[in-house]
């Protein structure tokens, strides 16, 4: 079962990652971008916290897009363990976009939604440290600017009390560490060959 879901390029799994959950990701954060401008400028909250909101919000739509463009150009050299990757970093994005916006409105939420965020850079750095995203020069790079983005929300939104400004700061730094090392280095030189083989269900 687990081999069939993660079959390659017109397998179930990247099916299920281009026609469902990329949409419901772009859908949610769009969602949670009006909500905020119309609920937060009803309410007259103040304006530096609406534009960082915005902000961060328009960043994150930022992020989704470069992993967007890089999914595009590498069809057809998508494998499953590319596909569970995504998977598990677009779960993180809907969650932050939900909790993001319910928390403008100061609705109560299971986690703050600096957590979820977490949990995107979280999975960005062990799965490239796992390979899910090919081996290439870049790898333990990126590995790095997502970890240093799980510490940089921890020490501020978690230790600090800081959740707006250390998720924008954490977002911010990790969106153009992506570019910058996406710019320097290749994205993959060599084929998912280190994982291993699949199995149980």
């Amino acid at each position: 079962m687990w081999e069939l879901f993660l079959k390659g390029e017109r397998g179930p799994g990247v099916l299920i990652l281009q026609g469902l959950v990329w949409p419901a990701a772009a859908g949610n954060v769009a969602w949670s971008l009006a909500t905020l401008i119309l609920v937060e400028a009803k309410w007259d909250a103040p304006a530096a916290q609406l534009l960082v909101g915005v902000g961060v919000l328009l960043a994150l739509s930022l992020y989704l897009t470069i992993e967007w463009v890089i999914t595009e150009r590498r069809h057809g050299d998508v494998d499953g363990w590319y596909v569970a990757g995504d998977l598990l970093i677009m779960l993180g994005v809907i969650a932050f976009a939900i909790t993001f916006a319910a928390q403008a409105r100061a609705a109560p939420v299971l986690l703050p939604a600096w957590v979820w965020l977490g949990w995107v850079f979280f999975f960005g750095s062990i799965g490239h440290a796992l390979l899910f995203w090919g081996a290439s020069r870049r790898r333990w790079l990126m590995t790095g600017v997502h970890g240093v983005g799980v510490v940089l929300l921890a020490v501020l939104a978690g230790l600090f009390d800081c959740p707006v400004a250390g998720t924008a700061i954490a977002l911010l730094f990790v969106i153009v560490g992506w570019v910058i090392v996406g710019s320097l280095l290749p994205y993959r030189e060599t084929p998912h060959a280190s994982h291993p083989q699949a199995g149980g269900s």
